[in-house]
């Protein structure tokens, strides 16, 4: 790869230095061994003249003895020895010793008199110092002996140039490659395999089209095939596949050699422009094509760019509009607004959301909402805005609706919570008659029964007894059921005062109130840990007393009642349940327990008002909790409600 790639770039370079060594040779070249210099002692003449000007270093050696028996300038300055000192040396002792045996073999091989290319060699300076040289050597008869004429081309400066294209070409961020005539890539430099992930001898064995996307492939063919017939170089740009499947934009510049067949380029990766590029592309059409104005302008208000939104919006075409002032957008009163937009810009605050009114190019008026946000340039100076004008004119008009409608609703609110107002005082005033009035007639009809049973009671038969006793009780159920409908009536109207309840200490409570209810009753209690909770400890404490005095009534007929209370966390609720092994129910009528009347058993088999449920519901309810149940008949049930969880809970 390094001769290839040093012949490509240096072939300017180095051709002519070999055109002039042959003329140096042509030059310095005697006539053969038969001419007229014999015996004379010197290269007489022009001869003479070019042997010692010659700018590479010349001698001429015995070739029997190989003693120097001449020697130019360029010779006497390169290797550091004088004339005299060389006119005592053979051609051994300005190489290195490790040479010798090869240039011995080479002096065996040369024969004739004939002009030889001898290679390059390693010769030794006086100091010591060794370095590379090109020996071009002809056979000449120097003062009547056989002797050979030695040009010497010193490739140091060769070397240096060779050593530095081989580092450009080695550190080269940019892709250099040569390229055979039929597209085969010859040699690579490390950036190519560092852009496409592709190892080196992989890509030196490829064609370049078979690297090329397919979409570019017709394009490229074209260039590569001008390229290799032309005299002169091609730019063109293409997307070259890389290992992983990717492909990267690169743009070339090639460089055709037709004596040597190939074709010289230099790739550059410019992926990052050409997606900044397409990403630019679709920016511009989205703002061109947007539904609201997207404005640009300078720091001092010149618009820059006007898309179609904001010549529907405000009516100017962008060529009316661009190069104008944005104030010509802004009506007279609030001219002031733009140069407090400017002050904020040149903070570096961006604008959002600012409602305000612009004139349209017909002189209407139009209610807008702003966003408007810096432009900086690229040391982050401050040097333009952009702007989204939004028309809010049908939001407002909305709005304004809204708000109407809203106050009318308000005053529905305020209207109908008069009428509540009023309900709420008939509904008192109904209570009041049901716990006065309706209770006057009942103690009444019970104190006369009582009487009356007294007065006739020896009498009576035993049906008559009977019935006498039927409405004694039925004045007593008379008077629990208004009690009942009171207390659910007052749960829907009494205010709540929230605090901390132990359920542990509530449910407790309850036990103890149905103290006289089990007396020689067999009762299994289990009660779990139950938490605090943050609500109203008078209608908690019914909850529980409606709930455990369901399981206590409900597990009558069980040999050995077994009650258990309990909770567990759910989500973010606390759920409590209280759960017996009574009677149970049919999951089919789950969903009338907790109404008003609801009874799913015959009051001369369980008694009951079947409103006991209806104000557990109500109560949990108004604390922002659900009450829900589940039965088996014969099997018992458990009644379940749930309260929000709380950091204070």
């Amino acid at each position: 790869m390094k001769g290839i790639f040093v012949r490509a770039l240096t072939v300017r370079v180095i051709m002519p230095v070999r055109k002039v060594t042959r003329e140096s040779q042509a030059g310095v070249k005697p006539p053969s061994p038969k001419g007229n210099f014999a015996g004379t002692g010197r290269i007489a003449g022009d001869y003479d003249f070019l042997f010692k000007s010659n700018p590479n270093p010349m001698w001429v050696y015995d070739a029997e003895t190989l003693l120097f028996l001449a020697v130019n300038d360029a010779a006497v300055n390169r290797y550091g020895y004088s004339e005299d000192e060389f006119l005592r040396m053979t051609i051994f002792e300005i190489r290195p010793p490790e040479h010798i045996r090869r240039l011995k073999e080479d002096i065996r091989k040369t024969k004739g008199a004939a002009l030889q290319e001898r290679g390059i060699w390693t010769h030794r300076s006086r100091d010591g110092k060794v370095f590379k040289v090109r020996i071009t050597t002809h056979g000449v008869l120097y003062e009547g002996r056989d002797a050979k004429l030695v040009l010497a081309q010193d490739l140091t400066e060769q070397k240096e140039v060779e050593d530095r294209f081989t580092r450009f070409w080695e550190m080269s961020l940019d892709l250099f490659c040569i390229i055979g005539g039929d597209g085969t890539f010859r040699a690579v430099n490390p950036a190519f395999e560092r852009m496409t992930g592709i190892p080196k001898g992989q890509i030196v064995k490829s064609n370049f089209l078979s690297l090329t996307h397919r979409a570019d492939y017709e394009r490229t063919k074209a260039c590569v095939e001008k390229c290799a017939t032309a005299r002169h170089g091609m730019s063109f740009q293409n997307r070259f596949k890389c290992g992983d499947g990717s492909y990267r934009w690169v743009a070339w510049n090639s460089n055709p050699i037709p004596e040597e067949g190939v074709i010289y380029a230099i790739g550059r990766d410019i992926t990052e422009q050409e997606e900044a590029h397409e990403l630019r592309s679709r920016l511009a059409a989205i703002v061109e094509s947007a539904s609201d104005a997207i404005i640009a302008k300078n720091i001092d208000g010149t618009i820059t760019a006007w898309n179609r939104g904001a010549q529907a919006l405000f009516g100017y075409s962008a060529g009316e509009a661009i190069g104008k002032n944005i104030r010509m957008l802004i009506p007279p009163e609030r001219v002031e607004e733009e140069d407090s937009i400017i002050l904020r810009l040149r903070q570096g605050e961006t604008i959002r959301d600012f409602e305000t009114v612009r004139i349209r190019k017909d002189g209407s008026l139009v209610d807008v909402s702003l966003t408007i946000s810096p432009v900086l340039d690229e040391r982050g100076n401050i040097v333009g805005a952009s702007k989204i004008a939004r028309d809010i004119t049908e939001r407002r008009r909305v709005a304004e609706e809204i708000k109407l409608l809203n106050e009318k609703l308000e005053e529905r609110v305020r209207e109908r919570t008069r009428q509540l107002e009023g309900l709420n005082k008939e509904l008192e005033a109904f209570s009041y008659s049901v716990s006065h009035d309706l209770r006057a007639p009942l103690r009444h009809i019970s104190g006369f029964t009582d009487l009356l049973m007294n007065h006739i009671h020896q009498s009576l038969d035993e049906k008559g007894k009977r019935y006498m006793g039927f409405i004694s009780e039925s004045v007593k159920e008379m008077g629990v059921l208004i009690d009942d409908l009171l207390s659910f009536s007052r749960m829907g109207r009494t205010e709540m005062s929230q605090t901390a309840v132990s359920l542990q200490a509530t449910a407790s409570a309850a036990i103890k109130m149905m103290s006289q209810e089990l007396e020689g009753r067999a009762v299994e209690w289990r009660t779990g840990n139950l938490p605090s909770v943050q609500a109203d400890p008078s209608m908690l404490q019914l909850v529980f007393r409606n709930l455990i005095g369901n399981a206590v009534k409900y597990t009558r007929p069980r040999e050995k009642a077994v009650i258990e209370i309990g909770s567990r966390m759910l989500k973010d609720k606390i759920v409590v349940y209280v759960k017996d092994n009574g009677v149970g129910f049919d999951m089919k009528y789950a969903d009338r327990l907790f109404g008003v009347f609801q009874r799913l058993h015959r009051s001369d088999e369980f008694e009951g008002t079947g409103i006991g449920l209806a104000n557990v519901r109500r109560i949990i309810e108004r604390h922002g909790g659900e009450t829900w149940a589940e039965g088996e008949v014969g099997k018992g049930a458990t009644f379940f409600f749930s309260l929000p969880a709380s950091e204070k809970n």
